[in-house]
């Protein structure tokens, strides 16, 4: 399989990013493949076209976990994502500085899988435009406005009412979360091939409070027991001010995140080597 066009996409934050992203951008062009620029690095690459408007066939996502979360926000829908390790655990990531130049040739011979992801649907209702919608590929985190206070939030399952969850905040997670912070406030760590949601309590003022797997359909509604002010955050990626007056409605969505692995990164294989899964 021969990518005509591939786009590139970088945390311009790192210098050492950006040194390898030059680089790598002769490798590309070198072997006769066009280079599409995010709009964010086209100072940096400059002379070359950007995506959108352009179209690429394959974007690489150069940094961590948090690059390829920003770079999947700024192009759903778009086309499959490769991410290049260059920070430390990159559990998203298929690739990185050392494999990359060797995994573009596997991607030309076609030797990879495109993992879709589910994204889940925030919709923040009763605003005075109306709803809003947003996405996320790991989670969708609520908590107080002020860091340190304890949040009281309301939750319902399906129109069951869960009660009130007092404690630093409230979490809905994909299945890709549940590798994130989902799994460092206690919940279980999920296939992403699942189709399912989990809800996970931010260290709650109370024992029975415990992570929660919901089906595919399921919607959570989540809203402030009280006067005041909370805080969601999206990916840790968009932060939007959530006052009493709103609610959160969140489900899974009917757009796709799509992540490209190889054969041997599997999920299993991650866990093992990167979260040391069964180690000893």
């Amino acid at each position: 399989m021969n990518f005509r066009q591939i786009g590139i996409f970088a945390n311009r934050d790192k210098p050492e990013a950006l040194d390898f992203l030059r680089r790598l951008v002769g490798v590309i062009e070198s072997k006769g493949t066009r280079v599409l620029v995010s709009p964010v690095l086209k100072d940096i690459l400059p002379g070359r076209p950007t995506f959108p408007p352009e179209q690429p066939d394959l974007i690489l996502s150069l940094g961590g976990d948090g690059t390829l979360l920003r770079c999947v926000h700024l192009n759903q829908d778009l086309c499959p994502v490769l991410g290049v390790n260059l920070g430390n655990l990159g559990f998203m990531t298929a690739s990185d500085r050392g494999r990359i130049e060797t995994d573009l040739e596997r991607l030309n011979s076609g030797d990879f899988l495109v993992e879709e992801r589910d994204l889940l649907q925030v919709e923040i209702s009763n605003t005075a435009c109306g709803s809003i919608y947003h996405y996320a590929l790991n989670e969708c985190v609520v908590s107080h406005s002020r860091p340190g206070r304890m949040c009281s939030l309301s939750v319902s399952v399906d129109g069951i009412d869960m009660g009130v969850v007092n404690g630093d905040g409230l979490l809905v997670s994909t299945p890709t979360g549940s590798t994130a912070y989902a799994l460092a406030c206690g919940g279980p760590l999920i296939l992403p091939a699942l189709p399912c949601m989990e809800l996970v309590a931010i260290s709650p003022h109370s024992l029975f409070v415990r992570p929660l797997v919901l089906a595919p359909q399921s919607r959570v509604e989540i809203s402030l027991a009280g006067e005041g002010h909370a805080l969601a955050v999206i990916d840790g990626q968009e932060a939007m001010p959530f006052p009493s007056s709103e609610r959160l409605i969140i489900r899974l969505g009917s757009k796709k995140a799509r992540l490209v692995f190889f054969e041997m990164d599997s999920f299993l294989h991650r866990i093992q080597k990167k979260l040391m899964w069964g180690y000893r």
